[in-house]
C-alpha cells in the first residue's frame, strides 16, 4: 500500500510540476531579415544544417537535484503559428525563464542577424468557434530513423508552410508545436545491440524484441541482405546523433 501511495504522490507532483514549468517559460518571436546582399538565398540544406547546430546546443539544458528526479529534464518549445487575426506565419521558441540570456546568445551565435523579441503568448482561437487538435507519435521503435532533410528532395517544412499560408485572415488560426528535451534513455545501447545481432544474420524484429536472442544456426551461412545492411547503417547513423525526447 505504501508503494502505491508513493506512486500516486509522485504522479501528482509530476503533474503539478509540469504545469508549473509550462507557466514558467519565456516565449520569443524569431525573425530573420531578408537577404539584401545580392548574393542570393543559401541552399535549403545548408540553412537547415545551421538550425541543426542550434538544436544541438539545447542538449546542454539540464535540471538538477530533485527537480531532475521528479520532473525530468526541461523542455524547449519550437512553434509555428498563424494568429487568430492575420495571415502572417510566425516562428517562436519557448525556453525556461532561467535560460533566457543563454538562449539569446546561442541563437545569435548561430544566426547573427536573427531578431529575437520576447513576447506574450499568442492566440489562435476564436470565441464561439470550434477547435481541433492532434499529436504525432512514432509508429515503430525509436531506434529506427525517420527521413530528415538530408534524405528528402524538398524542404520538409515546405508542405506545412504551404498549408498555413492558406489559413484565412479572419476566423481561423493554427499552430504547430514541437517539444524537445535531452534524452537519457538507453536507445543508443539498444541500437548497437540490435546492429550486432543483425550482423550475425538475425532478423531485425527478432533482434529488437527478443531478449537473449539465440545465435543463428551456424550450419547455415549468415544471410545479411542489402536491405538489412541499409537498416543497420541508418540505425548506426541515428545512434551517433544527439537524442531528444
Amino acid at each position: 500500500m505504501l508503494g502505491i501511495a508513493g506512486f500516486v504522490v509522485l504522479g501528482s507532483m509530476r503533474s503539478k510540476g509540469a504545469l508549473a514549468r509550462a507557466l514558467n517559460m519565456s516565449l520569443f518571436l524569431i525573425t530573420m531579415p531578408r537577404d539584401t546582399t545580392g548574393q542570393g538565398q543559401r541552399p535549403e540544406k545548408e540553412l537547415i544544417g545551421i538550425m541543426e547546430q542550434l538544436l544541438s546546443t539545447f542538449s546542454n539544458i539540464h535540471a538538477k537535484g530533485w527537480n531532475k528526479f521528479i520532473y525530468g529534464e526541461p523542455y524547449i518549445g519550437l512553434e509555428m503559428a498563424v494568429h487568430n487575426s492575420g495571415e502572417e506565419i510566425h516562428f517562436y521558441m519557448a525556453v525556461p525563464r532561467t535560460y533566457e540570456q543563454i538562449f539569446e546568445k546561442q541563437v545569435h551565435g548561430v544566426f547573427p542577424t536573427a531578431q529575437i523579441e520576447r513576447v506574450e503568448d499568442y492566440n489562435i482561437f476564436h470565441s464561439g468557434g470550434s477547435s481541433l487538435g492532434a499529436y504525432c507519435a512514432l509508429k515503430e521503435n525509436p531506434i529506427l530513423p525517420i527521413k530528415t532533410y538530408q534524405n528528402l528532395q524538398t524542404d520538409p517544412l515546405g508542405g506545412m508552410v504551404t498549408a498555413f499560408s492558406k489559413i484565412q485572415a479572419h476566423g481561423e488560426g493554427a499552430a504547430l508545436q514541437i517539444l524537445i528535451r535531452p534524452s537519457h534513455r538507453a536507445d543508443k545501447k539498444l541500437a548497437m545491440q540490435v546492429v550486432q545481432a543483425m550482423q550475425k544474420g538475425i532478423p531485425f524484429k527478432q533482434a529488437l524484441y527478443t531478449k537473449n536472442t539465440p545465435a543463428p544456426d551456424q550450419s547455415q551461412p549468415n544471410m545479411v541482405t542489402p536491405l538489412d545492411q541499409e537498416v543497420m547503417k541508418t540505425i548506426q547513423n541515428k545512434a551517433s546523433q544527439l537524442v531528444f525526447l
